[in-house]
């Protein structure tokens, strides 16, 4: 007799819109639940990030309780699996642990009982999983059939070994799903033809998502099967995953290297029909989402190697890593995709604000010069300045700041080179101060977000070199050659971080024997990741030279908007209190433009597909009209002050206390 095991799932998209959730919860989720009561003898296994079990909990406690009496009657069981989804390969041991026994508690108490197989978020797998999995005692495990080797059955259960622990893949295939026009017996006699008849039986793994389900439950397709399945007792009988995997007595071992989804997979260029595609692969193919992967590493190692100092604070910092290690921070917002702007500001602020709670554990202070450590594992050294209210990381390539958290925002990650906004592709990282050195008579086009050629210093590498005033700042000096005679030129950087911002010298030299007419700029893209509204709360104050002020709102300019003269502009993040203070040493020309990152993704439901923007950036530009002759230099500085709320409210604190004295 062969076997059905009915799975109910999808994975976790970031974010919950209540009004969403609930329609879904009335389409879906309700009904599902009412015909399975129903139908004692239809069994179903569950897979519900905790995310969703908590929104349950908060919103329909009475689904919980239904959940837990059919549990209880053994005619449901709960898949478990990290809490917050998390890609379980990219985490710590460590982390790996505390996710699954978090998913595992809270189902307890749910069902009473602790899951026995666990589910992987875009079926992301690494065989260093399974000693995790097998100290979980976690029996089984479900897969996509496309990542398991040719030549092995899909409707059998598989073991897969590491270091001497094993645990049973169950393959899921979309083959055994309910095809168009099928009704309910005509599916269920195709299923059992195609299961092979041994003396081993045999299992078709369906997993039904929630646009499968609600297309089925409104036509009454499901109604019928529930009505019709206990039938089909005799010849395909409907069984959960654990009782069936328990039934087996013999399995056929398999290795399943690391691997990927096959959706995830196919839009890089290594992917392949034969060759499995890996994490790492898709993270070296996403530079934005391997950036939060180190950051998110980063985070972890500090906080384990934290010690002593107050427990409350370090629990706490555990549970914002914990919701910051959540796939879709990497993934995106459908199913699969791009990172998307809501989900990694959320994931970014819980990595700092856990970074910030062992700060305060330990009563850490500020260091008062860079750190020098690979802390992107590229194999080259990145400089990072801390302060009470900002960290600061300068990666270099291109001597820029990759990386900038102000408080429990970060401002800026390295902004994707491809926009929607200009329909091209930079050379080069939009990060903050990126330097280039243009032709005057292509001012026009690069100020317009075009792209000019090869820069010059944008893209090339700094090596840095002692500094002269103190242990402090940074400096860094980079060559490079000018124009079609190739003349070359060299620019050193000084960063001196402050706590209340940043100043970065410039001194561009000639060092050729022809003089340079050009035109020097020094590029900042900020992320706009808190904008959840029409208006994002991102303005610009531009002081000129003859002392009129000019005010723009986004995202009201859509275009390019550029001065020739100013001394002074101030850009504001009113949803984030974060502003940001520009102020040059001598007159500049300054441009700024909004840039956004399209993407196509499911929406939650899977009932449509939406276009949204991904990402949201404001690049800014200063830039001068220099002359310089041979063997010679000039001088420029720009200096950036940070002020955040928590600044002006000690401003205002200290104002009114001298005016009560």
């Amino acid at each position: 007799m062969n076997n059905i095991c009915f799975i109910f799932g999808e994975p976790y998209t970031g974010e919950f819109d209540n009004t969403v959730m609930e329609r879904i919860y009335s389409e879906v989720f309700a009904p599902l639940y009412s015909l399975l009561y129903a139908h004692p003898q239809c069994y179903w296994a569950f897979y519900f990030p905790g995310p969703q079990l908590e929104w349950f909990k908060r919103f329909h406690p009475e689904y919980i309780e239904l959940g837990a009496e059919m549990s209880k009657r053994k005619q449901i069981e709960f898949i478990g699996g990290g809490f917050y989804e998390p890609i379980m390969p990219l985490l710590l041991p460590s982390d790996r642990v505390a996710q699954l026994e978090l998913m595992t508690t809270t189902l307890r108490h749910i069902g009473g009982k602790r899951p026995r197989g666990a589910k992987l978020i875009c079926d992301i797998w690494d065989p260093s999983l399974i000693p995790t999995f097998y100290r979980g005692s976690f029996e089984y495990i479900l897969l996509d059939s496309s990542l398991i080797p040719s030549g092995y059955e899909i409707c059998y259960p598989l073991l897969a070994e590491e270091l001497g622990k094993t645990i049973c893949v169950l393959p899921e295939t979309q083959l055994y799903l309910p095809q168009d026009g099928e009704t309910p017996r005509v599916w269920l006699d195709r299923v059992s033809g195609a299961l092979p008849k041994t003396d081993v039986p045999a299992a078709a793994v369906c997993r039904f998502d929630i646009s499968l389900c609600t297309q089925l439950i409104q036509t009454g397709w499901l109604q019928e099967l529930c009505t019709i399945l206990p039938s089909y007792a005799d010849t395909l009988a409907a069984v959960l995953p654990s009782k069936y995997v328990r039934s087996v007595s013999q399995m056929t071992p398999v290795y399943i290297p690391p691997s990927i989804h096959k959706r995830l997979a196919q839009p890089l260029p290594v992917s392949s029909d034969t060759a499995p595609v890996s994490i790492q692969e898709w993270l070296i193919a996403h530079p934005h989402a391997r950036n939060f992967y180190m950051k998110m590493i980063n985070t972890s190692n500090y906080i384990y190697q934290s010690r002593g100092g107050d427990k409350a604070r370090k629990i706490s910092a555990h549970e914002q890593l914990y919701k910051a290690q959540s796939g879709t921070a990497c993934l995106g917002l459908g199913k699969y995709g791009v990172p998307g702007t809501k989900q990694r500001y959320e994931a970014y602020r819980n990595l700092l604000q856990a970074k910030r709670y062992i700060k305060e554990a330990e009563n850490r202070t500020s260091v008062s010069g860079p750190l020098r450590y690979d802390m992107n594992a590229d194999g080259r050294v990145e400089y990072i300045f801390e302060q009470p209210t900002y960290t600061a990381c300068i990666t270099q390539t291109g001597g820029s700041i990759f990386m900038l958290d102000v408080l429990d925002i970060c401002c800026t990650s390295g902004a994707m080179r491809e926009t929607a906004t200009t329909g091209t592709e930079s050379s080069y990282a939009r990060n903050l101060f990126v330097d280039h050195l243009i032709d005057p008579a292509l001012l026009g086009q690069y100020l317009s977000g075009e792209s000019v050629g090869d820069p010059i210093f944008a893209s090339c590498r700094y090596t840095d070199k002692p500094s002269e005033l103190s242990k402090k700042d940074l400096q860094l000096i980079a060559n490079g050659y000018y124009g079609k005679k190739q003349q070359p030129v060299s620019l050193c950087k000084r960063y001196v971080c402050a706590p209340n911002g940043i100043q970065v010298r410039f001194v561009l030299s000639n060092t050729g024997d022809e003089p340079i007419a050009a035109v020097f700029a020094t590029e900042l893209t900020f992320e706009i990741a808190a904008a959840s509204s029409k208006s994002n709360g991102i303005t610009t104050e531009i002081l000129l030279s003859d002392n009129s002020m000019y005010r723009t709102e986004l995202p009201e300019s859509e275009h390019p908007v550029c001065y020739a003269d100013i001394s002074f502009m101030r850009l504001s993040n009113q949803a984030a209190n974060i502003s940001f203070a520009f102020e040059p040493n001598e007159q500049a020309g300054y441009c700024q433009y909004p840039i956004s990152f399209s993407e196509q993704h499911d929406s939650i439901s899977g009932h449509e597909q939406l276009c949204a923007a991904a990402e949201h950036a404001l690049s800014c530009t200063f830039y001068w009209h220099v002359e310089i002759e041979p063997h010679h230099n000039i001088e420029k500085t720009l200096s950036m002050g940070i002020n955040t709320a928590s600044k002006r409210r000690k401003s205002e604190n200290s104002h009114k206390t001298a005016g009560g004295e």
